[in-house]
């Protein structure tokens, strides 16, 4: 029981933006919870730089990571929050993002629109937002190869010297 107690004592914090990008997203969780632990979900390249940060008690890199937010990472973990920093207002475009951590219990969910300002949004909303966004993606791949196909094939003008 005591160790249930203490990883929902967690804030987890999923590297979807650069590094660089990341000061924000640690300053709103830091504000936010500041007797939480921050622990970071990144790949092995951002490892050192996020172990360095005084903010964070401690970065992982999951093994599915390895091939970029392809997988879904396969976890017991409860947590107080998951914070994943979006670079938009809304999210969209992140879905591979919400599909990776959609198996960790989480009591909280939050978007940091731009990486900075923590909006609260319900699971359900992250869920349906992956279906869109697949089905979206599902659909328009046909369109976007015939496109491509024709911009192809597409013969220049010629061009006349007078």
């Amino acid at each position: 029981m005591a160790e249930k107690q203490n990883s929902a004592q967690k804030v987890l914090l999923i590297r979807s933006v650069a590094v660089e990008k990341m000061d924000g997203a640690l300053d709103a969780c830091s504000l936010r919870w500041p007797d939480k632990e921050i622990v970071v979900i990144t790949d092995f390249a951002g490892h050192p730089e996020l172990m360095a940060d005084s903010r964070v008690s401690d970065a992982l890199v999951p093994n599915e990571l390895a091939n970029g937010f392809q997988g879904v990472w396969d976890t017991q973990e409860e947590v107080e929050a998951v914070v994943i920093p979006v670079g938009n207002e809304n999210g969209v475009g992140y879905a591979k993002v919400f599909r990776f951590v959609s198996r960790v219990r989480a009591q909280e969910w939050y978007l940091a629109s731009r990486a900075t300002e923590l909006k609260r949004v319900q699971f359900s909303t992250i869920l349906k937002r992956v279906r869109v966004e697949w089905w979206a993606r599902v659909l328009l791949l046909p369109v976007s190869y015939v496109i491509s196909r024709m911009l192809t094939f597409r013969q220049p003008k010629p061009v006349s010297i007078v």
